[in-house]
């Protein structure tokens, strides 16, 4: 996935998106050069490409497992 958030992660995700994954995007586990350019991409990334970007701390990863899971197709 990559650090810049306004690079690597910011691409990574879009290419997730198509793909229909679910985009968790802690705003604190990215960063870019420029401040203002990591909070755009972030934004970016919730308004358009539907990313959780909660901070990790604020994350709940038990519900989020149990959502996936209920949401996975059966074999």
């Amino acid at each position: 996935m990559g650090m810049a958030g306004d690079i690597c992660v910011l691409f990574t995700a879009s290419d997730a998106h198509i793909r229909d994954y679910q985009l968790i995007v802690p705003s604190d586990c990215v960063a870019s050069q420029d401040a203002c350019e990591n909070e755009r991409a972030l934004k970016y990334m919730q308004r358009v490409l539907e990313a959780n970007i909660q901070p990790a701390s604020e994350l709940n990863f038990q519900k989020l497992k149990r959502s996936d899971s209920e949401t996975a197709p059966s074999d």
